[in-house]
């Protein structure tokens, strides 16, 4: 931060790194596995969470691609906006 970055990507989620990068007022987009990981990045502070595909790690026999979760909903009948 001290020599100029504008931004930060890591590769997994430390809440305290989060709190430094939004203490210089900077932004941050940490990598997350779970759907604990992406709540806690979210609720730390992260401007954008990388989630990583749990097939990366498990293989693909094993897991189903997670489906996008979009923040803004329809409050009639809880499908995404168009």
């Amino acid at each position: 931060m001290l020599a100029g970055a504008e931004f930060f990507v890591t590769p997994s989620l430390k809440v305290s790194t989060i709190e430094m990068v939004k203490r210089y007022s900077k932004v941050i987009c940490p990598g997350a596995l779970t759907p604990t990981e992406v709540l806690t990045a979210w609720e730390a502070g992260a401007d954008i969470v990388k989630v990583f595909r749990a097939a990366i790690w498990v293989g693909p026999s094993t897991s189903r691609p997670a489906r996008p979760v979009s923040a803004h909903r329809d409050d009639s009948d809880g499908r995404r906006e168009s």
